[in-house]
């Protein structure tokens, strides 16, 4: 089939074949060969930006920091939860930590090197206190232990962002107990932190030091009913603010040039693209001017000293698709289906209406230069999408349920103020009221309804600084609000309740047990009374995404089939409640989650796939880069 945008062309070339051969309207002569085509020289305004892919492949990653060459990179190793430095021409890798078990006692993340590539900066969460964050600098080179900077006290977020010129501070952002985003300056000393700005509860996506280190650039919304963000400077010295950037589209930081000038990037032409605009003295000098159109699924990192800039491009998606399930065997029955041709963003939290007709996902809930959230609503019978969008004040959707009724739906998320709430969305209207917010100190993981929608059952944990919390599964009356407790535990902070999953009929419940101290123990899955008791082991696995199978007799999860390879498929697999070995259901892929299982019409939902990353350099876009390659083509 031809696209629709080629349409047009195809149509006027079979009419440019047709007049050729025919007698009938313009001669063949219109189109003599005495007119060769002709390259036409680009117009003196256009900019010949250069792009280039450097990395990408299964180690492709987005939370990377450059040296100021890119040369070499700080990441993070997954299966071990340290920080490391590639080189990447010669494959070298230094470890900066050294874990002396996977994630134990911590792990890092967002690496950013000095403006001399000698020292490191980057977030710490130390196992001893689960509920903090720490900032550390280590020596480039490895060969020291790095120090903490910020303890991280009172302090459930801290992330660095950039270094000052001179070396002396780490700009970053921080948010506060009460889920309030201040702007910080810290000291590389580690003897000092200073505030430049307190926000709401939204928070910068980029930010960087001007070349003379007395500004900062940032993006954030102009106000508290706006998602679409604008582009600041804000004077390190505590004085005047200015917006660079003030448009209706979306405009988020990229960085600030070694020239001044401010890249960004901007949805404003419909498609995002980056823009360049020269800034003095933090104010705006100039128009902004196209760099570089079509910058999907694109994620900042950083300038080199050389101009260029470093960025992200996510390749691959996560997507949902729908099988059934055979009656007899509780297999696939032929190949899953995806629910969207979209290839553009995520979709995921998948979740059946009562009646089986419709599919709530929700889209784009990735990274922040994706296209903004949104929850689709699908017609199983007509192919139908409607999609609504998602307050910009609610956080991360953990889970997503329809109510029993088919008017509403449960979404479980953080509230503009940092609390674990419970939300009702409205699947007409768009419409999102509260319905459930829990203290400061408390976190909901997972919400599920009871089939007669009369209850929540909530699986929730602690959030406390200490070496124990307390895990439980909570049975919330919806009219009385009455609550009681199905199943408590205090344990190590590493041991977890995930997946918990109401069977068919109501009855009973199942949950997976994990000690994640231990990465090679398998987790287990239980089963117990919904009215509470003792649980029951069923089988141990390397699972996730427990669910009940249509007949209410069986488990079905998803098996982690190689533990220690970061690229290990996942199958779908299924085991009797009464115990026995776990048998596949025919259906292996990448990353298989959020399953979820229609009882009636058995049939499955679930979000398959694993977003990568490919590292880009762009280059020969800043006034003195096209400058010089002028004179060196003349």
């Amino acid at each position: 089939m031809i696209r629709p945008r080629y349409l047009l062309p195809f149509v006027l070339f079979l009419a440019a074949c047709d007049r050729s051969s025919s007698s009938s309207g313009l001669s063949g002569e219109a189109f003599a060969a005495d007119r060769p085509p002709v390259l036409e020289a680009a117009p003196a305004e256009t900019i010949p930006t250069v792009t280039r892919r450097v990395w990408y492949g299964s180690e492709g990653d987005f939370l990377v920091g450059p040296t100021p060459d890119g040369k070499r990179l700080a990441l993070t190793d997954w299966m071990t939860g340290d920080l490391a430095v590639v080189d990447l021409a010669k494959k070298d890798t230094v470890r900066l930590t050294r874990n002396v078990a996977p994630y134990q006692p911590g792990f890092g993340l967002f690496p950013r090197f000095s403006r001399d590539g000698r020292r490191v900066v980057f977030n710490w969460w130390n196992g001893d206190r689960p509920a903090e964050w720490q900032l550390r600098v280590s020596d480039a080179a490895g060969k020291s232990e790095p120090r903490v900077i910020y303890d991280g006290r009172n302090t459930p977020w801290i992330e660095a962002e950039d270094w000052s010129p001179d070396g002396r501070w780490i700009l970053g952002w921080r948010a506060t107990e009460d889920n309030v985003v201040q702007i910080v300056l810290v000291s590389a000393a580690g003897d000092s932190t200073r505030v430049l700005k307190t926000l709401d509860w939204r928070n910068p996506v980029r930010m960087n030091f001007s070349p003379d280190g007395r500004w900062i650039v940032y993006d954030f919304p102009p106000d508290k009913d706006t998602q679409e963000r604008d582009v600041y400077a804000l004077a390190v010295d505590g004085g005047r603010e200015t917006r660079l950037v003030q448009h209706p589209a979306e405009d988020f930081v990229l960085g600030w040039a070694p020239d001044g000038s401010v890249l960004y990037l901007s949805d404003r032409t419909g498609t995002p693209s980056a823009w360049l605009l020269p800034v003095v003295d933090g104010r705006a000098t100039g128009r902004p001017e196209l760099v570089k159109p079509d910058m999907f699924q694109a994620f900042p990192i950083a300038f080199l000293k050389d101009g260029s800039y470093m960025y992200a491009i996510q390749t691959g998606t996560r997507d949902v698709f729908v099988a059934t399930l055979d009656a007899k065997t509780g297999a696939i029955a032929g190949s899953p289906v995806k629910v969207t041709t979209r290839g553009l963003g995520s979709t995921q939290r998948p979740a059946w209406s009562p009646d089986g007709r419709h599919l709530a996902y929700v889209v784009g809930q990735g990274p922040p230069m994706l296209a903004p959230r949104k929850l689709a609503i699908r017609s199983l019978e007509t192919g139908e999408v409607r999609e609504l969008a998602l307050s910009n004040r609610l956080g991360y959707v953990q889970s997503l349920r329809w109510f029993a009724d088919g008017s509403s739906l449960l979404l479980n998320a953080r509230d503009d103020k940092g609390r674990s709430s419970v939300f009702r969305f409205d699947v007409q209207t768009g419409r999102t009221e509260p319905l459930l917010q829990r203290t400061q100190g408390w976190g909901m993981r997972q919400v599920e309804l009871t089939p007669d929608g009369a209850a929540l059952v909530i699986l929730e944990e602690e959030e406390a600084n200490k070496p124990t919390q307390e895990k439980r599964i909570v049975a919330r009356d919806l009219r009385s609000g009455n609550e009681r407790v199905i199943f408590s535990m205090t344990t190590p902070y590493n041991e977890q309740i995930r997946s918990i999953a109401i069977s068919p009929a109501g009855k009973d419940l199942a949950f997976v047990s994990w000690h994640g101290g231990t990465p090679t123990r398998p987790h287990d899955a239980m089963v117990i009374p919904l009215e509470g008791g003792e649980p029951r082991k069923v089988a141990s696995a390397q699972m996730r995404s427990l669910r009940w199978g249509p007949d209410g007799r069986h488990l079905l999860f998803v098996e982690l089939i190689d533990l220690f390879s970061l690229q290990s498929p996942t199958r779908l697999m299924r085991v009797s409640v009464d115990g026995g070995d776990p048998e596949p259901l025919g259906f292996t892929s990448e990353d298989i989650q959020d399953v979820r299982v229609h009882a009636p019409s058995r049939r499955i939902a679930f979000t398959a796939g694993r977003p990568q990353a490919e590292l880009w350099i762009m280059s020969n876009f800043l006034r003195s880069a096209r400058a010089k390659s002028a004179g060196a083509s003349r």
